[in-house]
């Protein structure tokens, strides 16, 4: 169960987006939020050189003091590698101190205050919907604050226009509004993408019948045995196999087939040693590690005593497993194909003998 959530849980990179490698939206928001702290402290520093340039001294005071906060902020981001409520709070008191300074002072012909446009948009991506809510309706008060409320407006050093007044804290809302739907439309996609994503991972690792792992997922683990294995190792294979299934469907019909498959994957799972693979359509194998060949024929008998208790939709006392087992010392020149190969031989020799039994040579 824990392998199985594991997988389905796993990002499979299935979009080339900059951010698609992230296992969660957290660790999206953190390259965001470092990202966007970088950039506003590049542009903060060139903004005071310009501001050099032009002899704007109290606004090259500001610029300046916000390009090293922001620089700073961004190496503690990058050292910490992740962000927590505390990061949220530091970035947006820094970001309201440097807005209150443009709205008090007004910058430059009173065009620094639009800087605040970008704010919603920007704060929605980095933070998320309700942070982003909370620290754009923040600034927006603090709006208000300076261009409506008397004890603000006296704190002003800058005349701007009832014109300006009037239509900066409406063009403000609107842009509130449309970095909020652009960040719930983000999120909704990719909620659904990681729905369809988590979807194909379960697809391309278990079988949607039994709930058992499929080839798929057990090549991959063949490959990995056959490079972690050392020599010495015992190395062993169990292939089940339900007894005259062909005639179970043809007697009972393949809904009741398809409840056999999926109790005596329940069997399995319970009783086997490790992980189980749903083989072919009633065949089942799984590899084990470190068990001898009287271990293994001990789990074998368990199971197949397991499966002949059965009571399927009726077909009581004809659930039969035959079962082939193979263990080996791992050799550098083995193989687990030819492990395979010897306990399918084995399998069919079961069958041979009567079927519901177990053989290994």
């Amino acid at each position: 169960m824990k392998e199985k959530l594991k997988l389905f849980f796993t990002d499979y990179g299935l979009f080339r987006c900059p951010y698609s490698k992230d296992r969660d939206d957290e660790n999206r928001r953190y390259k965001i939020m470092l990202h966007t702290t970088t950039t506003v402290a590049v542009v903060s520093a060139m903004m005071c050189l310009l501001n050099i340039i032009t002899g704007k001294s109290g606004l090259m005071m500001a610029t300046f003091f916000f390009a090293v906060f922001n620089a700073v902020f961004a190496l503690v981001l990058k050292l910490k590698n992740g962000i927590g409520v505390h990061s949220y709070i530091i970035f947006i008191a820094g970001v309201m101190v440097l807005f209150g300074n443009f709205l008090i002072t007004g910058g430059t012909e009173g065009f620094s205050p639009i800087w605040i446009i970008i704010l919603p948009t920007a704060a929605y991506m980095a933070v998320g919907l309700k942070m982003g809510m909370f620290y754009s309706l923040m600034v927006l008060l603090e709006i208000i604050f300076f261009l409506y409320i008397p004890a603000g407006k006296q704190l002003l050093q800058y005349s701007y226009s009832d014109s300006f007044t009037m239509r900066f804290p409406l063009v403000y809302f609107a842009s509130c509004a449309i970095g909020f739907f652009i960040e719930a439309n983000r999120e909704f996609i990719y909620g659904y993408t990681n729905i369809l994503k988590n979807r194909y991972a379960y697809a391309m690792n278990f079988d949607v019948l039994t709930g058992l792992h499929n080839r798929t997922w057990f090549n991959s683990y063949v490959e990995k045995i056959e490079s972690s294995a050392v020599t010495g190792q015992k190395i062993g294979v169990l292939i089940i196999d339900i007894d005259s299934f062909k005639s179970i469907n043809d007697t009972y019909g393949h809904l009741v087939g398809d409840e056999v498959l999926k109790q005596t994957a329940m069997v399995l799972r319970k009783n086997s040693p490790s992980d189980v693979t749903r083989w072919g359509g009633e065949e089942f194998i799984t590899i084990t590690d470190g068990l001898s060949k009287e271990e293994l024929s001990e789990y074998a008998e368990k199971i197949r005593l397991a499966v002949s208790e059965l009571n399927v939709n009726g077909v009581s006392g004809q659930l039969t497993v035959s079962i082939g087992l193979h263990v080996v010392e791992w050799e550098k020149s083995g193989s687990v194909t030819e492990l395979i190969r010897v306990a399918d031989m084995n399998l069919n020799e079961a069958k041979r003998n009567g079927k519901n039994r177990v053989f290994s040579n």
